[in-house]
């Protein structure tokens, strides 16, 4: 497992994949919409201005209501999913005006149908690639249908030194294949109420005796407890 922050993962998945659709799905849409212009015998620069600042325009307005419904994200802990979910009418804003595009285009079916595809493409590999490039491998390792996702992370800067908390409601059959993932191994029962840390307001581990799992692996060390429904994890670097 590699935790040293990186520029990536200074940034959350919604976070990159805003960035991605004002970026790339923005610049792939103005050019394919700008190639169905021109073979309609109009302005080439025309529909590359047109078709990217549409998209571009729905990617800001969803960028301002991501604000207004998460007013504190990423600050307060939220499910990304509900976040990223709000990158989709930038997707479905491209589908839109590729398909309008092409209905007097010659041979429009196949090529409007590789213009939307490609689009679609470019959304779902944006999708795959943005959380793996912001996920931590606490993060990663949760199965899918973890629920109610906190995560916290406290960096110290150009030193290694760094923290990571992360807690999530699983059953108790997906947190023992979660230490196994992470190859934890059984540590004892502790009393897991000292793990709390007043830098992470929400991070408070109920008072209990609770089995502990741990990996020290050089520098870095990782532990994990189940309690009341609930993963707790903490990684550290120092």
């Amino acid at each position: 497992m590699q935790f040293r922050d990186s520029t990536l993962k200074q940034m959350t998945w919604a976070q990159l994949m805003f960035f991605y659709c004002g970026v790339v799905v923005v610049s792939v849409t103005a050019l394919l919409f700008a190639r169905s212009r021109s073979r309609q015998k109009r302005s080439w620069w025309g529909g590359f201005l047109f078709g990217g600042i549409v998209t571009a325009g729905v990617c800001a307005l969803s960028m301002v209501l991501a604000r207004i419904l998460f007013p504190e994200y990423p600050v307060r802990p939220t499910d990304e999913r509900g976040a990223v979910a709000l990158t989709l009418p930038v997707a479905v804003t491209a589908l839109y005006l590729l398909k309008r595009s092409h209905l007097r285009a010659l041979d429009k079916t196949r090529r409007k149908s590789r213009a939307m595809w490609t689009v679609g493409g470019v959304y779902l590999a944006g999708l795959w690639l943005c959380y793996h490039a912001t996920v931590t491998p606490l993060r990663a390792a949760l199965p899918w249908g973890a629920s109610k996702i906190r995560e916290w992370t406290w960096n110290e800067g150009f030193l290694p030194d760094f923290t990571t908390f992360l807690s999530a409601r699983v059953s108790l059959v997906q947190f023992e294949e979660y230490v196994k993932r992470l190859k934890l191994e059984p540590a004892g029962v502790e009393d897991v109420s000292w793990w709390r840390d007043d830098r992470a307001m929400w991070w408070r581990v109920p008072k209990a005796q609770a089995p502990v799992y741990r990996l020290t692996n050089g520098d870095y060390t990782v532990e994990a407890t189940y309690v009341d429904g609930a993963i707790w994890v903490k990684a550290s670097e120092q």
